[in-house]
């Protein structure tokens, strides 16, 4: 009975040093954003669950918007109505009252 007792008051100190350091976990952006999980060593996205590394504490990232690519699809009837170095207009389903023009 003893050793049980032991045993949980171990597994409760265990819960209340967590809890602490989770109250004391605060995630500071360095500058206003959109912000962006970090993918780990294979890839994949950090999300709840997942492990944090001393040496590699980075949960999220700001990325940077002042370049970017596009995936487009064009539907096949219209493939040679597209030409390199041509001007188009890109809307995003976000904001849809908003036309970003490339050439």
């Amino acid at each position: 009975m003893r050793t049980l007792k032991s045993r949980l008051a171990e597994r409760r100190q265990r819960v209340a040093d967590l809890q602490d350091v989770l109250s004391k976990f605060v995630i500071y952006a360095p500058s206003p954003g959109m912000v962006i999980y970090k993918r780990d060593r294979s890839g994949a996205k950090r999300k709840v669950g997942s492990s944090i590394s001393p040496w590699d504490n980075v949960v999220a990232t700001l990325p940077d918007m002042s370049t970017m690519i596009s995936k487009t699809y064009v539907n096949e009837i219209d493939v040679s109505k597209v030409k390199t170095g041509q001007q188009v207009d890109i809307m995003v389903d976000a904001f849809p009252e908003r036309n970003i023009r490339v050439w």
